[in-house]
């Protein structure tokens, strides 16, 4: 990934903390100087796979939020989760 000078929004729809996710937005938070702002929207998926189980659902919706506040303190950005409620 190269550096992404012009970046200056971002929106992750289904971001579950899963590792690939991660990883891809830590790499844009890196690269991206003139990044204003990242919207993550944590929605649950209520699809089936091939074995009947409830997908994308795993992780709770409060370590995402406080994922986010890290991730917004380590890199000076400013991260908004959108479309669930913390408990």
């Amino acid at each position: 990934m190269g550096h992404l000078d012009c970046l200056k929004k971002v929106y992750m729809g289904g971001f579950r903390c899963y590792r690939g996710q991660i990883e891809l937005l830590c790499g844009i938070l890196q690269r991206s100087p003139a990044l204003e702002h990242v919207t993550i929207e944590p929605k649950v998926t209520k699809n089936r796979d091939y074995r009947g189980d409830t997908v994308n659902s795993l992780i709770p919706a409060h370590r995402i939020h406080e994922w986010a506040r890290r991730a917004a303190e380590r890199y000076g950005k400013v991260i908004s989760v959108v479309g669930e409620q913390v408990l």
